[in-house]
Order: structure tokens, then sequence, then C-alpha cells
């Protein structure tokens, strides 16, 4: 059974697209702009592996894409980039992140959640030890 991921963003401000274009065209992602509202983009993933975190170039690197380095650059100094990104194998698991990157100046700031980590946040609310709580696999 083959994994299956999606991937978007929230659509924010660009201040250089075609450069933008230039930074990511080897991460296998599309960029769109949106219908209504000129100058702002969102990004997708539409091959069915998720966000792509990395890419082999051609002498055999492993090219990781740093967000913080490579997309937001471009992005007007006080926007949020969301992203959600999720993914399944059949039934025998769902797995997904959101991540938000906020530009300040030449600074970025980020925080991250992943769906698993609703065990921890069960286990506290409801006061029951995480490890009562079985996992949503298999």
């Amino acid at each position: 059974m083959n994994y299956h991921g999606t991937a978007r963003t929230n659509y924010v401000s660009i201040n250089d697209i075609d450069g933008l274009r230039a930074a990511i065209a080897s991460f296998n992602l599309e960029v769109h702009e949106h219908p209504e509202f000129a100058g702002t983009y969102a990004f997708f993933v539409s091959n069915g592996l998720g966000w792509p975190d990395h890419h082999v170039d051609d002498k055999g690197n492993d090219i990781g894409l740093n967000v913080c380095k490579v997309i937001m650059p471009f992005v007007h100094d006080g926007e949020v980039l969301v992203l959600m990104d999720s993914g399944n194998q059949g039934h025998h698991y769902v797995c997904g992140r959101a991540e938000a990157w906020r530009r300040h100046a030449d600074q970025t700031e980020s925080v991250a959640i992943c769906l698993h980590s609703i065990y921890a946040i069960a286990a506290d609310r409801f006061a029951v030890p995480v490890g009562h709580i079985s996992q949503a696999l298999h």
C-alpha cells in the first residue's frame, strides 16, 4: 500500500514572484495567484507525496527545503505563511502537520504542530497517562 500525501499553504503577498519561482523550481511545488487578490500566492503539492522537505540534485546531493531561507525572503514583511500537510497509507496510518512562519525584517519566527501531539494534549486534558491511549495505527 502506497503513501498518499497532500499539502498547501494559505495565500500571502510575495515581493518577487519570479525570484520565488526560481528559488523553489527544483522542489516540485506549484505556486498559484489568488483569483481575486492580485499579488497573493499559495503553494500547492499535487504529486501525492506531500510537502517536499528536500530534493536530490543532478550531482546526487540532498538539498533541503528550508522555508525560512528559501521562501520567506520573498514573503512581505509581517505576513504569516501557514502550511498544512497530511497524508495516509490506506487505513494503516494518518499523519499530518501544520507549520507557520512570520517574517519580520530579516528574521523569521516559526511554530509547528503535528497530529500526533493530540495524545499528549488528550492525556493532559483528561488527566490520564498518555500510555493508556492507544495510537491510531495499523
